[in-house]
């Protein structure tokens, strides 16, 4: 083997490692990830609500420590967390109070979300209104409502 010239051998290697995920090669990947995708819909149209502020509160088993998770929503009222090994048993959603109402539960079953996907209650809107769209394993369907400017302004008055 000639070391001062590179070999067909060595020019193979480098082609896999660069074709190679990264993931694969990173020891610091976390061993197990876990998707979980919250759509918010306007309660009262039912459509999608972008750029919402999202946050998902995880309590850890072990040291009792809270984390909040955040992101913020797409175009399809869609914002994606990813969940680390243990998962938790329990996570609730999280809003800036000038932000967004929610208008359904704060708090859901992790397992249950990841397994089979869920939609929350719509309790701002008297309509009978149920989502038929399609449900996924880690996603979950939530209500709310924005809060405009004019009712952040009043909030402000004292009465």
């Amino acid at each position: 083997m000639n070391c001062g010239h590179w070999n067909k051998d060595w020019l193979k290697v480098l082609v896999l490692l660069a074709t190679t995920p990264t993931v694969a090669l990173s020891p610091c990947a976390p061993q197990t990830d876990h998707l979980l995708a919250v759509r918010i819909l306007d309660a009262g149209t039912h459509k999608p609500l972008k750029g919402v502020p999202t946050g998902v509160s995880v309590l850890s088993k072990e040291d009792r420590r809270k984390t909040v998770l955040n992101a913020t929503t797409d175009a399809d009222g869609v914002a994606i967390f990813h969940l680390a090994d243990p998962v938790p048993e329990r996570f609730g959603l999280v809003f800036a109070p000038d932000e967004l109402r929610l208008c359904s539960n704060a708090e859901f079953s992790t397992g249950d979300v990841l397994n089979k996907g869920l939609v929350g209650t719509n309790s701002c809107s008297n309509s009978k209104w149920e989502y038929s769209g399609p449900l996924r394993a880690g996603e979950i369907i939530v209500f709310g409502k924005t809060i405009t400017l004019w009712q952040r302004i009043l909030r402000e008055i004292p009465l």
